[in-house]
């Protein structure tokens, strides 16, 4: 028996830009997955119990009765894409039928394709549901287009749609360049690309996470955290305060994050200001010291933990400082490099390891175990080799 599989696809497909924001290619590998069918809804008995029902419409043949089936064999269903039309299945079986009256068109007794069709529906119902990216807004994966199809493999193309907890929907920035998966993989190997874009557009929902207020006077390996430490780079602080005072240290992102990808290396760009306070009594409001603008990177490493991607940070470089505003006179900002990379590095990336660590939502299909993918850095994006477990 033959029959074109679907995978509900259409169904799920919307109205979107043209240009796709996140690439996903289904070789036969992964398709294959679908034999497992058989197993999960226990076909063999959905079979031979609805083979002996009378089906609607269906006419009796005159003088056979009392119809039976049994010996029902393992339907054995093999898989091939079909250039420009979709997935090629054919499901054969076995059985003996016995009794004194059949049904017309037999193909009523093989439920198996119904049955599988139901399981791999069922895989791919929740890809369009949005998805939460910690308590600040959610993504969902949504096709753009009908699935291309080759001789090795099925391309789905998605345009996600990030919305924040309003229900504000954040844009993804123009890639430039139209989004390609590598050369030389294996042929009727799987992939997934995600866009660097797409990435910048879920760590915007989490902007405000990154905001840091820092009260602590011991943090790490750095030296306490009091004006007159900071007098050590500023002469001027020990002017204003002769007497050693404690610091809090203000973060703020300004613009959303952004990730970028050169083959091999990942970075986060971060801007934003860095404010310190001097703390007056206890009661009273600190004082600000000085506003400065920053702009730094961070390098990201990527991994897969619990089918979601994880993002591990670590200081690349401060690349600009400029004082916005001071309370104790001029100085030249560059003498804080050295002092504003340590606190960077000691008390500020850990704070954003911890907010990454809500991990960023990948499409939900075929019940696709990611922790076992294999990620590589390419030009632009981020790509999941695909594994069976």
């Amino acid at each position: 028996m033959l029959r074109i599989l679907c995978l509900a696809l259409c169904s799920l497909l919307t109205h979107a830009r043209a240009d796709p924001g996140a690439l996903l290619r289904l070789g036969m590998d992964i398709m294959n997955k679908v034999q497992s069918a058989m197993d999960e809804s226990h076909i063999l008995e959905k079979m031979a119990a609805e083979a002996g029902k009378k089906q609607p419409g269906m006419k009796p043949i005159k003088g056979i009765t009392n119809l039976k089936v049994k010996d029902v064999q393992l339907p054995i269903i093999t898989l091939n894409f079909v250039p420009g039309v979709g997935i090629f299945q054919c499901v054969s079986t076995g059985m003996t039928i016995t009794g004194k009256r059949a049904e017309e068109a037999l193909s009523s007794m093989c439920p198996a394709i119904d049955a599988v069709l139901v399981y791999v529906n069922r895989k791919w119902t929740n890809l369009s549901d949005p998805m939460p990216v910690g308590q600040m807004g959610t993504i969902k994966y949504v096709l753009t287009s009908t699935p291309a199809t080759t001789a090795s493999y099925i391309q789905l193309d998605f345009s996600p749609v990030v919305q924040q907890q309003n229900g504000k929907p954040i844009k993804l920035a123009d890639a430039g360049e139209a989004l390609v998966f590598p050369k030389g993989h294996a042929e009727g190997s799987s992939q997934l690309l995600l866009p660097d874009t797409l990435l910048s557009a879920e760590l915007a929902l989490l902007q405000k996470s990154f905001h840091v207020n820092v009260q602590d006077t011991m943090i790490g390996e750095l030296p306490p955290q009091t004006t007159e430490t900071l007098a050590g780079f500023i002469p001027e602080v020990s002017v204003a305060y002769p007497k050693s005072t404690p610091l809090t240290t203000q973060i703020k992102i300004k613009k959303p994050p952004k990730v970028t990808m050169k083959t091999g290396k990942s970075l986060l760009h971060f801007h934003g200001t860095l404010e310190m306070f001097a703390a007056w009594q206890r009661g009273k409001a600190p004082m600000s010291l000085f506003l400065l603008e920053v702009h730094f990177n961070l390098k990201v490493q990527y991994s897969v933990r619990e089918n979601r991607l994880q993002m591990a940070t670590s200081l690349d470089r401060l690349l600009s400082l400029s004082r916005k505003s001071s309370s104790i006179g001029n100085f030249n900002e560059k003498e804080l490099t050295g002092f504003i990379t340590d606190y960077l590095e000691e008390a500020y990336i850990p704070v954003v390891n911890d907010v990454l660590q809500v991990g960023l939502p990948l499409p939900d299909f075929l019940a696709m175990n990611y922790n076992l993918a294999e990620l590589d850095v390419v030009e632009n994006a981020l790509m999941l080799d695909l594994k069976l477990g």
